[in-house]
């Protein structure tokens, strides 16, 4: 069971983004803390980014469309 809390909203590009985040993970007992220092949001990227290399043998799973795909083995 975690508990976490957002605040420090801030708005970036029309964007409402949340500076600090308190997390409190009440089955291990452990609290963390988090401060975001630079946010980018609703700005250009180049399509490059979106290509990835993968090793021969990755596996890659998408639990919501229910899809799992090995890389460098023919289908």
């Amino acid at each position: 069971i975690k508990h976490l809390e957002c605040t420090q909203f801030q708005i970036v590009n029309d964007v409402w983004i949340p500076y600090r985040y308190f997390c409190n993970d009440l089955q291990q007992k452990r609290s963390e803390y988090y401060e975001v220092e630079q946010v980018t949001a609703n700005v250009p990227i180049d399509d490059k980014l979106f290509d990835f290399d993968f090793p021969k043998g990755t596996i890659i799973r998408d639990e919501i469309a229910n899809m799992r795909r090995k890389f460098g083995i023919i289908p």
